[in-house]
């Protein structure tokens, strides 16, 4: 565990539940990265990203009707 740059409070890699939003349709996917315990900021590496935009793609080529 790090500190947070924003708040000082300490910041945990783990996965969180988000909702993502695309074209007034949202999915909740569970996005890899570093959250802080006090403020809420997240910071996302490449490779947290990278976990998550296979899933993220498929539900926009959902919306845009091309699976």
């Amino acid at each position: 565990m790090t500190n947070c740059p924003i708040c000082n409070g300490k910041i945990e890699h783990t996965s969180k539940i988000i909702t993502y939003e695309y074209k007034n349709h949202s999915v909740q996917i569970n996005q890899l990265g570093e959250y802080c315990s006090e403020c809420g900021e997240s910071f996302l590496s490449p490779k947290d990203l990278k976990s998550s935009k296979k899933e993220i793609a498929d539900f926009k080529r959902e919306v845009d009707h091309l699976l």
